[in-house]
């Protein structure tokens, strides 16, 4: 023991030490609670998120092909096949209703939490149902065959329905509020386009 050193003094000193250790024990674990509840929050987060990047590529996919009814209707015209002037307006109307939700998605997309990255998870069956159910849609609609409008009008009120479910099923996973009011908006929307095309098939089948 030191000539200025008092067994008190020695005492406190072991006492300040302990409770340093102590301390630092304390926010050791503080630090090891913070970094688990961390890891627990990105893996709870990770699918939610991943859920989000699958529904809005769908939403986002759809409707830039609805956007581009327009160019089918154009290209109907050109080859002596035009619809008639019921279903090209329905035409118009899906195709710059979609190109202008289309545009606003993709802002809408960078708020927090950002949705922009395509999925991380690719899923080949998917994709082949989807390429295929594409093509199917395209031969339809690109057919010289006859009874064009009710084959439009149905493909189309499939691709209605879709956009609204899409949209309302993803509202569900979405925790951005301003995303999730534009979203139900987007599904009563596109109910109402669909209402427009079986409104459409009902009159015509009440036509003498």
């Amino acid at each position: 023991m030191s000539k200025t050193e008092t067994p008190a003094g020695k005492s406190w000193l072991s006492a300040r030490t302990l409770g340093l250790h102590i301390g630092a024990a304390l926010l050791a674990l503080v630090g090891c609670d913070r970094q688990h509840a961390e890891e627990a929050r990105t893996k709870s987060t990770a699918p939610a998120r991943e859920d989000l990047l699958i529904g809005y590529a769908l939403l986002a996919d759809t409707l830039s092909d609805e956007s581009r009814l327009g160019t089918l209707d154009l290209f109907k015209t050109l080859t002596l096949n035009a619809p008639n002037d019921a279903i090209a307006k329905m035409m118009q109307t899906l195709s710059e209703a979609s190109k202008r939700r289309a545009a606003e998605l993709s802002k809408l997309r960078h708020l927090a939490p950002d949705v922009s990255d395509k999925p991380t998870q690719a899923s080949a069956i998917g994709d082949a149902i989807t390429a295929v159910a594409k093509q199917f849609g395209k031969s339809e609609m690109l057919s010289r065959s006859g009874g064009f409008d009710v084959r439009f009008v149905l493909l189309q009120a499939q691709a209605t329905r879709m956009v609204a479910a899409m949209a309302t099923a993803t509202a569900r996973f979405d925790p951005n509020h301003k995303r999730k009011k534009w979203l139900k908006r987007i599904a009563t929307e596109y109910e109402g386009y669909r209402g427009d095309l079986i409104k459409y098939l009902s009159v015509r089948a009440d036509s003498p």
